[in-house]
């Protein structure tokens, strides 16, 4: 399943995680199959959520997306598809926590989408984004698989065949280093939770 993670301000995450907002709104979608995976990262600045800000807090399914476009001449939202969760008996200020004005103004004359959140998981323990790879990056097997096609498993034994396991650990290593998750992402993007 692809895992996306996602910024959002302490205000909208204390309002996903007490149930209060069950969409999120973005200029984008991942380009992936539903559902995927959503990580929700908590930034640093605005209100303090207690050991919150700065890390992932939870995370969610998202099962669907809902385009949609701002009419200029009315107070009009145009969507993309007829049966989905936005004809539920929910309003717009319930669903996202925007009212439409402020949805107007994020969006403006672009398209904009509807993340549904589903099956929300707070996180007992936040999890730090040092805990994320960027989205590339594979397990300990099939890295260790594309050594061995590159032949520098072979390598590795033959230079060395005592420590081989323990060279292709240290590589192994080295890759998840250069590719962990630092800094948090202007919006969304693609990653990996790389359970060890």
């Amino acid at each position: 399943m692809t895992q996306v993670l996602i910024s959002i301000r302490p205000e909208w995450v204390a309002k996903e995680l007490n149930g209060e907002k069950n969409v999120e709104v973005r200029l984008n979608v991942p380009k992936c199959d539903l559902p995927c995976e959503v990580f929700i990262y908590c930034t640093k600045g605005g209100k303090k959520l207690q050991g919150l800000n700065g890390k992932v807090a939870a995370k969610f399914i998202m099962n669907e997306t809902v385009g949609f476009g701002i009419s200029k001449k009315n107070h009009h939202i145009a969507f993309d598809k007829i049966n989905s969760f936005m004809f539920m008996d929910k309003g717009l200020k319930e669903m996202t926590g925007l009212t439409y004005d402020m949805l107007k103004e994020y969006v403006g004359d672009k398209q904009g989408y509807f993340w549904k959140i589903d099956d929300l998981e707070v996180f007992d323990t936040p999890k730090e984004l040092g805990d994320f790879y960027k989205g590339w990056v594979t397990s300990k097997q099939e890295f260790i698989d594309k050594a061995m096609k590159k032949d520098i498993v072979a390598k590795a034994m033959k230079d060395n065949p005592q420590n081989a396991i323990e060279i292709l650990d240290i590589e192994y290593e080295k890759y998840l280093e250069a590719n962990q998750i630092i800094h948090a992402p202007q919006s969304w993007c693609y990653v990996k939770e790389i359970r060890q």
